[in-house]
């Protein structure tokens, strides 16, 4: 399998990361590296993440208040967002 991180999520996941560093420097980069950790997690087992919207799955973050809202689209893996837990839910719902 391969993924696909569309533009709006990678763009959230980076304003995450630059937020983190600010408050202390290096958390950011853990942020990213647990995001990848979490990504290779829904690589090797797609459909493990708990169904939240038609064809749609999430992922949690374990440190950080943050899922991983993604879809299983044949070979691909497409990441529609990273979202804060504190954000709107299903804001990202349109994405698809």
């Amino acid at each position: 399998m391969e993924f696909k991180i569309l533009d709006a999520a990678e763009a959230e996941l980076r304003a995450a990361t630059r937020y983190y560093d600010a408050e202390l420097p290096g958390l950011g980069l853990d942020l990213t590296e647990e995001f990848a950790q979490v990504l290779k997690r829904i690589l090797e087992h797609p459909q493990a993440g708990p169904p939240v919207a038609t064809g749609i799955r999430r992922q949690l973050l374990r440190r950080f208040p943050f899922s991983v809202y993604y879809l299983v689209d044949g070979a691909v893996i497409v990441v529609l967002a990273v979202a804060h837990h504190s954000r709107k839910p299903g804001y990202w719902k349109q994405r698809k």
